[in-house]
């Protein structure tokens, strides 16, 4: 899981990749008390990017080159461009990638990144600025 996490959301000049932020370990966690289609799905994907892999590479997912992974998941990463064939490997990606950003960005890297500014005490709450409820069509 931590290849393709960091496939999703790699390291750069602001932040850790998705594998040091514990991103897969999040997932694991998180499907670890799931039960039913998620589970299945995400199981399911994982096949999917072996057999992928071995038909074109003739290697497992995590075995091929960056260069080589990158190809496959650009067959699922943009729905409006995938083939009807892969539709299920591209239900399988979007959730996926899903759940790589809600662990990245609940983790304490992913909340620097943003920069997170919650969980943190006021000193005063004026409620939702003007401007914001405005642009919300709120008044």
């Amino acid at each position: 899981m931590g290849i393709l996490s960091d496939l999703i959301l790699p390291a750069d000049e602001r932040s850790c990749s998705a594998s040091e932020a514990g991103v897969p370990e999040f997932i694991d966690s998180w499907l670890h008390v799931r039960q039913g289609n998620l589970v299945d799905e995400i199981r399911g994907g994982l096949t999917w990017l072996d057999m992928a892999a071995n038909r074109s590479f003739q290697y497992d997912f995590a075995d091929c080159s960056t260069k080589r992974q990158k190809q496959i998941l650009d067959r699922i990463a943009y729905p409006a461009k995938a083939a009807p064939e892969d539709a299920s490997a591209v239900v399988f990606f979007n959730q996926l990638r899903d759940l790589v950003l809600s662990g990245f960005y609940t983790s304490r890297p992913g909340m620097r990144d943003l920069p997170y500014v919650g969980n943190q005490p006021q000193q005063k709450w004026t409620g939702c600025p003007a401007a914001v409820k405005a642009r919300l069509g709120l008044g």
